[in-house]
């Protein structure tokens, strides 16, 4: 019963002479014995006495009470000089642990790896008897080594770990090295590793950061390089057509228009084209020629509802019509090839609905509009 914590109506008294300074002479091995395992508590501190007089836990005599003992869930600090091997019990904490075994909470904390200064039910913890650093050993050395090593007293450090201080040991035993001075360092270089780790997530997320804003600005950069040489063209384009033009004959199928889009409204009485509308990023792209042909229309405004609006010749009778463009690259008299871009998607024009950003197309046969679906 000695050597145990025992909590008495919410209070919690080691059972030593510091209590009262009769209990350890009235509370022997034989007493204990003798009185059924109850403590005895003398009638010489009234406070103590009034408090435990009104408790179901306690039997009242002529010169003091009997009180029953009610251990706390901590399992009793081992007499000797072993490790400790610790399952954690609920209601447990480094506090109270600390308290029971007579060391530093840190020394728990450090020697186990404790996350978040918090232990869980069923936690396994290995406690020392004094505080120190709980040592593994890695190869077959000497204590002796090991005490100059950590510079600690070799003699010390045998009464701890219970050997000579001229004992050899072998790999994978554990041993004490005593003294807080092993766990503060240890504290400093968990803190320091923290903080470089801190500081390594910090500075991936900044180069991250700055290689995305760097992709972004050559995406910018080649958009506006693309658009200035389609000014070029533009500006310096010829009146009459180049020879040798990439226009079909009859019966062969032309290119798409636009590329990544999707069908939002088909070729139908009253909607004499097909409309495309794209899908991905900004929600628009540019637009291509069909085929290769002369220009015969480059025209900002309303134009009927078209908006914006380029046609193509493409020879034999044959013609196509990009409307809606919010920007036109081409102009009228130039010559353009297959796939050329001559616009950006947009919405001008009379537009409405889920088809107010796209391309609204159409080919044109001897001046009637058919479904382009059977040239494309």
């Amino acid at each position: 019963m000695k050597n145990q914590l025992a909590i008495f109506t919410g209070f919690c008294f080691l059972m030593s002479s510091t209590l009262l300074p009769s209990f350890a002479a009235l509370n022997t091995t034989s007493a204990l014995d003798a009185n059924d395992g109850q403590l005895f508590i003398p009638y010489e501190d009234e406070e103590i006495t009034d408090l435990l007089a009104n408790s179901d836990m306690v039997v009242s005599s002529e010169d003091g009470v009997l009180a029953n003992p009610i251990m706390s869930d901590i399992q009793a600090a081992p007499e000797g000089k072993k490790v400790t091997k610790y399952t954690v019990t609920k209601g447990d904490t480094l506090s109270s642990l600390a308290t029971a075994y007579n060391i530093d909470a840190d020394t728990i904390v450090f020697n186990n790896n404790v996350k978040g200064g918090t232990i869980t039910p069923g936690q396994t913890l290995y406690i020392p008897p004094v505080d120190g650093l709980l040592y593994e050993v890695k190869a077959d050395k000497s204590l002796a080594s090991i005490a100059e090593e950590y510079k600690t007293d070799v003699d010390y450090m045998a009464e701890i770990n219970d050997v000579t201080a001229k004992a050899n040991l072998k790999a994978g035993e554990r041993i004490v090295i005593p003294g807080m001075t092993h766990i503060v360092a240890l504290k400093e270089k968990m803190a320091q590793e923290e903080l470089a780790e801190k500081n390594r997530v910090a500075e991936q997320v900044r180069l991250e950061q700055a290689k995305r804003q760097s992709q972004i600005a050559a995406s910018e950069k080649q958009k506006q390089t693309a658009a200035k040489k389609q000014g070029t063209a533009k500006t310096t384009a010829k009146s009459t057509p180049k020879t040798g033009g990439a226009t079909p004959a009859m019966g062969k199928k032309f290119r798409m228009p636009v590329s990544g889009a999707v069908v939002t409204q088909g070729y139908k009485y009253g909607h004499p084209g097909i409309d495309y509308a794209y899908t991905k990023g900004d929600h628009t792209t540019s637009i291509h020629s069909i085929a290769g042909g002369k220009v015969i229309m480059a025209q900002g405004g309303w134009n009927g509802g078209y908006g914006n609006v380029v046609v193509v010749d493409h020879g034999n009778g044959v013609q196509s019509r990009y409307a809606h463009l919010r920007e036109i690259y081409v102009s009228v008299g130039q010559s353009v090839s297959s796939g050329q871009m001559v616009g950006w998607m947009g919405n001008t024009g009379r537009v409405y609905g889920r088809t107010g950003l796209h391309l609204h197309f159409e080919i044109i046969i001897n001046k009637q509009r058919v479904n382009p679906n059977a040239y494309l």
